[in-house]
């Protein structure tokens, strides 16, 4: 999965829609902005924009608090709560127009509600804003002192570079070399499988719901290759060709 692994803010695909290019950084140095965000969130009329973050006890709330000092966002603070009831406030104002800032990651069933390019998008900061360890070095989100900006388009992400302020990962099939060496097939299989962010927290959220032996995970997998029967075939017409 090419940014599968993904920490960082969402916000109103209609403000982005509206706003192309807009930054967290843009956001609050902007006063029509921080009225727009400020008038729909829980302290409204003071100057203040929530943003939806994380329960207490989750270390990301500490990551968040401090990258706000880091960035010197003054005109932001953040809602510390239960993370579904969060999601769920932030649901509601996709639906109603109301702009929100929400915390969160993927692979997780909750992007099947915010669903980056539908009714949310994924707000990016300036590179400069993000956390590079000086307040607190295991917060440190650059590589080599470097930040790394997310593979998403524009047609997910606010800005490009999409600099979520957290290191962005591509998960990836590992496997023995002399196992890949030895099956050419399979390793040419392994090459071109890719699955969608989206279909993973699909399955999410069937595991959640109570779905969740191995009976109903092999299960899961099937009906996803039912439903992708013509790329599968592709896939392994060139693995087997290559063994």
């Amino acid at each position: 999965m090419m940014a599968g692994g993904l920490q960082g803010f969402l916000t109103n695909k209609s403000i982005i829609d509206e706003n192309p290019g807009l930054t967290l950084d843009q956001i609050a140095s902007d006063p029509d902005m921080i009225a727009m965000y400020d008038a729909g969130d829980s302290s409204p009329g003071d100057g203040i924009v929530q943003i939806l973050g994380c329960p207490e006890d989750w270390t990301c709330d500490d990551i968040i608090s401090e990258n706000i000092e880091f960035a010197g966002w003054d005109t932001f603070a953040q809602t510390k709560a239960g993370y579904d009831a969060m999601v769920a406030e932030a649901v509601g104002r996709a639906a109603d127009g109301v702009p929100f800032i929400i915390y969160t990651w993927t692979p997780s069933a909750y992007v099947t509600q915010l669903i980056p390019g539908d009714n949310a998008m994924w707000l990016a900061m300036e590179a400069d804003s993000v956390l590079d360890g000086s307040i607190t070095p295991e917060f440190d989100q650059r590589i080599d002192g470097e930040p790394l900006a997310a593979a998403l388009g524009s047609d997910t992400c606010s800005a490009d570079p999409c600099y979520l302020g957290w290191v962005p990962a591509d998960i990836q099939v590992s496997a023995n070399n002399e196992f890949l060496a030895a099956n050419p097939a399979a390793a040419a299989l392994l090459e071109q499988v890719k699955i969608s962010v989206i279909d993973v927290a699909l399955q999410n959220v069937l595991y959640d719901s109570g779905e969740n032996t191995t009976e109903d995970v092999n299960g899961h997998a099937a009906d996803w290759i039912a439903a992708n029967r013509d790329q599968v075939d592709e896939w392994l017409a060139t693995a087997i060709a290559a063994g």
